[in-house]
């Protein structure tokens, strides 16, 4: 299923940013691409990525090093690379989503290497989080594995089970970037494609190896939300996750934490094999234009992108990053009560709300539990990725902003009336969902695909 470069045509930067505009309005979601973030704890204004470069930001490793992120004013290559090598940089990653190269060097470099005429911005290539687990809450121990399958409250809630009986979400591909899996785990086995269960981008190069079981707690992030997109349905065992059906891929955006350079690495991934949803569940402390034009041109290539509204900010304005950013659906998380869960983030950015409390899921090593980090809003995203999934599969011909529409158009709606800072325009309804996107003349906004040249 892997693209080759001959499938890739190239288009001009206007264009794109242009569609993704035009296509953001057509389903209402207008904030400004210039205009989307918002002052929280885990995150700065656009334009906050250029203090940065005036030496914010970086860090230095043991070596003396910072880990960079090179904008060059066109797609780079191979000379480019030479460029950074000379200025003492050590490269670790040459996209073609954006025109940037990932590399290490030493900070007194950075001034000389801006200065060059083909650089156009040097950011910090910075780890963001899984988790915001309260230090002094007690992580709960794994549960025993469920006597027989059991379907989680969240799938109920979200009428995911009355679609299951007709539509399991089967031959929808679902890009999971988070910390990697056990995808050995009975109840995700047979989601993955045989020999390729994703790809472990904290290598260099990349591995087809997103395998992961280390400690209870953030290293187990990936394994519980992939349970939660797609646990396999009918095999007596464990849960069911949203879409059962699914074709999930674990692409390692970083074991401890995601990595701003790995992140990228994934959504190029997911745009050039066509992945239909990427599933995201963490938060990045800032914005970069690095990862602000890897959403867009991941976006035009028509992956569906969702993300959890990140949690512990204060105030109505503090949806994380990267789910505030226009080209994402950002998901805050309720209760079994439909309520507000307390962790969650509120903000004008947030468009739906899922279940995100008390969530039983995969564990590795074949163990089961709730959300590893207590009562947390990470676990939100996935029900509506995997919502996301079940719409597709009844309707492949469905673009992304056709299914984002679709997602809004059928929420419920939970009080205050109207689309708000806590439910976005409400919480998911899979069933209603599925509805809309089999009825006849349910595809409605034309997507006109772009695709990316590669680097030379």
């Amino acid at each position: 299923m892997m693209v080759t470069g001959s499938e890739v045509q190239g288009t001009s930067g206007m264009r794109r940013v242009a569609q993704v505009l035009a296509l953001l309005c057509a389903v209402g979601l207008v904030g400004a691409v210039c205009g989307c973030g918002g002052s929280d704890s885990v995150g700065v204004a656009p334009g906050a990525a250029g203090g940065a470069d005036e030496g914010g930001g970086f860090q230095p490793n043991a070596k003396g090093q910072v880990r960079v992120l090179v904008g060059f004013r066109d797609a780079p290559g191979a000379a480019d690379e030479a460029l950074v090598a000379q200025a003492g940089g050590e490269v670790h990653a040459r996209f073609h989503l954006v025109p940037v190269i990932a590399a290490s060097m030493p900070q007194a470099a950075v001034d000389g290497l801006r200065r060059n005429p083909r650089v156009a911005y040097i950011e910090p290539d910075e780890p963001g989080e899984y988790l915001r687990a309260d230090s002094g809450r007690k992580k709960p121990e794994p549960s025993p594995p469920p006597e027989g399958e059991q379907v989680p409250w969240g799938m109920t809630r979200i009428k995911a089970d009355q679609v299951w009986p007709t539509n399991i979400g089967a031959g929808v591909t679902v890009g999971i970037i988070d910390s990697g899996e056990d995808y050995n785990h009975e109840d995700l086995a047979a989601n993955h494609e045989p020999g390729n269960p994703g790809w472990d981008f904290e290598f260099d190069p990349p591995i087809p190896d997103p395998y992961y079981t280390s400690e209870y707690g953030s290293r187990s992030h990936g394994t519980h939300v992939a349970g939660i997109v797609a646990a396999v349905r009918g095999n007596d065992v464990g849960v069911v996750g949203a879409a059962p059906g699914a074709t999930i891929y674990a692409l390692a955006a970083g074991k401890s934490g995601p990595i701003t350079s790995y992140i990228v690495e994934a959504l190029e991934w997911c745009a050039d094999n066509r992945i239909r949803v990427a599933a995201m569940s963490f938060a990045l402390q800032r914005e970069t234009q690095t990862m602000d034009d890897a959403l867009e041109n991941c976006w035009a290539a028509n992956v569906l992108m969702v993300c959890s509204v990140a949690g512990g900010g204060a105030g109505s304005d503090s949806v994380g990053y990267p789910a505030r950013h226009p080209a994402v659906i950002a998901v805050a998380a309720t209760d079994k009560r439909d309520r507000h869960a307390p962790h969650s983030n509120r903000g004008p950015e947030v468009e739906l709300a899922a279940p995100g409390v008390d969530i039983i899921s995969c564990l590795p090593n074949h163990e089961y539990g709730e959300n590893p980090e207590g009562e947390a809003t990470r676990m939100a995203s996935p029900h509506v990725s995997g919502t996301a999934a079940l719409v597709i599969a009844a309707n492949p011909d469905l673009s992304n902003a056709e299914v984002r529409e679709i997602l809004h158009n059928t929420a419920v709606d939970l009080k205050p009336w109207g689309r708000d800072t806590s439910y976005g325009f409400g919480l998911v309804d899979a069933l209603a969902a599925v509805q809309e996107a089999a009825a006849p003349g349910s595809s409605t906004v034309v997507l006109d695909w772009v695709r990316l040249p590669r680097g030379a």
